[in-house]
């Protein structure tokens, strides 16, 4: 009985906390496909806090891309896939994905336990051979 009510007040103070930030909807996925551009990342939309006053709701301005924790790029709300160059062959990448709303709040603001309910992460390896680039990049659809 004691793990199922800490379980259910875990679960509670995670909603109470996420109503503040941007989330990635349920069943959210990151997922990266090599082909002829590089590695092209694809991740679920995200959705801002509840607005107080409802009159004037906050929107997702961008979204963070990192690569081994390393800040790669930051692309307009609006776009939620890009192609990432310059990554060498045959290594595993872990990269992230964190979306940022018009109120300064971003999904990475929680910590411990929940700070998995606000980031996007997947590992990727690259195959044998990759696209040559000059440096490691995310560039959105229609640039280049």
């Amino acid at each position: 009985m004691k793990k199922i009510l800490t379980l259910a007040v875990a679960v509670a103070v995670a909603l109470l906390v996420s109503a503040c930030v941007p989330m990635f909807d349920q069943n959210p996925s990151l997922t990266a496909v090599d082909d002829e551009f590089g590695t092209e990342i694809t991740w679920s939309s995200a959705t801002p806090p509840s607005a107080d006053p409802p009159a004037d709701p906050p929107y997702i301005t961008d979204y963070r891309i990192d690569v081994d924790g390393v800040q790669v790029a930051m692309v307009p709300g609006y776009i939620n896939n890009c192609w990432l160059k310059g990554l060498e062959p045959s290594t595993t990448y872990t990269i992230e994905v964190t979306a940022y709303d018009s109120n300064g709040k971003w999904s990475g603001q929680l910590t411990g336990d929940y700070a998995a309910l606000g980031t996007l992460t997947v590992d990727h390896t690259t195959p044998g051979y990759v696209p040559e680039a000059p440096e490691l990049i995310c560039e959105p659809p229609g640039v280049g």
